[in-house]
């Protein structure tokens, strides 16, 4: 049951990251638009700002292990959600706004599924799992700026749509099949979590 958790994390998080690697694009033709080129930037760090407080809230209460695959899953969900919404979002300052929710999502599914490689892959071969799985995340985010070039001329709020789409399809598909394959994994957490576990069990004995 270990193979297909790691075929499908791999296959689902590489596809959802064509839509966000065209962000920086989509971002600059924003500001644009709006007559306001440093604009780029500020919704550029509201990503990054979200990413940031994502993996803080993420350090501070770790998710259990057995968990971290679907966490993956519901995680692209959240990165998605907020930037179909700035679709129609006319201010800048709220874009930026749900630019920075959606930051919050990229923490917890960058964890989620390191922690997910860690746990199902096979000591042998965990380290190749890390490297392909980073190779193919850059390369569909290459692609996604490749892509998203193509649809330049597009009005904005189609361009976010665009971008969209492929973490929210990737995430709706990672849920269905994680929740039919996913693997029973033992109760544990990462962090200090695991270490109170540990010492209850040892004074217990």
């Amino acid at each position: 049951m270990q193979q297909p958790t790691l075929r499908t994390l791999t296959f689902t998080s590489s596809l959802g990251q064509i839509g966000p690697g065209g962000i920086a694009v989509v971002a600059v033709v924003i500001a644009a638009s709006q007559h306001k080129p440093a604009g780029s930037g500020l919704l550029l760090a509201a990503v990054a700002a979200g990413a940031f407080v994502g993996s803080l809230v993420w350090t501070w209460r770790p998710i259990a292990v057995d968990h971290a695959p679907l966490v993956t899953a519901i995680s692209m969900i959240g990165i998605a959600i907020p930037i179909v919404i700035a679709a129609f979002t006319p201010s800048l300052a709220a874009i930026a706004v749900l630019f920075g929710l959606s930051g919050i999502f990229i923490g917890p599914f960058g964890s989620a599924l390191f922690l997910s490689r860690t746990q199902y892959a096979a000591a042998a071969v965990r380290t190749q799992v890390f490297t392909i799985g980073a190779g193919l995340k850059v390369t569909a985010s290459a692609l996604g700026a490749a892509l998203i070039g193509f649809a330049a001329g597009l009005p904005a709020a189609a361009q976010l749509l665009l971008v969209a789409s492929s973490p929210l399809f990737a995430g709706i598909l990672g849920t269905v099949l994680l929740t039919a394959c996913v693997p029973s994994a033992p109760s544990v957490s990462v962090g200090w979590r695991s270490g109170r576990a540990r010492s209850a069990g040892t004074r217990r004995r």
